[in-house]
């Protein structure tokens, strides 16, 4: 037998010989101790693995001395603890993705409900513009554009949350009115309250 055809060298040989050694020491164990003769790898442990440090490196640092292998062991064990507190401190990736969509959830269903909110808001004072505004087209007006009653105008200004205008000259108010209906009659058309499209 020759180092080529060594059967210690084989990994399947050594995965058999380490899978025995755990099913035989395993019955002795106390409970709750037990010996994974897989690879960290294989058993979903992610964390680095040491090196074989061996007798020899074992006694120079017992009598005080450097060894490479314990210094390289030593490090990584550090690693292995630095990964282990930053997993501790992030958690478990998928929960904290979880947490993270429920957030924008809620975030986006308080948006939405804000939204609708002030949708509904808005429709019963345009609603009522609208009426002002068909009721000061119909209303019997002087010749200055001015109505022949004394109460002041009805024609809303703020249609659409517009900023306010200089006060236009009498007989442009008419003018204004009809354009204000025209563009409220389109939005309606295009846009009608979700009340009135679901119907």
């Amino acid at each position: 037998m020759d180092v080529s055809n060594n059967p210690l060298d084989s990994t399947e040989f050594l995965e058999r010989l380490r899978a025995d050694w755990a099913k035989q020491c395993n019955p002795m164990l106390p409970e709750g101790v037990r010996i994974d003769h897989r690879s960290l790898e294989a058993q979903g442990i992610e964390r680095i693995p040491t090196i074989h440090e061996g007798h020899a490196s074992r006694e120079i640092t017992k009598r005080g001395g450097h060894s490479i292998l314990t210094a390289i062991n030593r490090r990584i064990a550090t690693a292995n603890r630095y990964l282990t507190a930053i997993r501790k401190q992030m958690g478990d990736p998928t929960g904290l993705l979880g947490q993270f969509k429920e957030q924008a959830r809620k975030e986006l269903d308080t948006a939405m409900s804000r939204f609708r909110e002030s949708l509904v808001f808005d429709r019963q004072p345009i609603a009522s513009r609208g009426r002002q505004l068909v009721e000061a087209l119909t209303a019997p007006r002087s010749t200055s554009g001015r109505s022949l009653e004394s109460k002041p105008d009805p024609v809303p200004r703020e249609i659409g949350r517009e900023p306010r205008r200089p006060e236009p000259e009498p007989v442009d108010e008419l003018d204004e009115a009809r354009r204000e209906l025209a563009d409220l009659t389109e939005w309606w058309k295009t846009e009608p309250p979700r009340e009135v499209r679901d119907v």
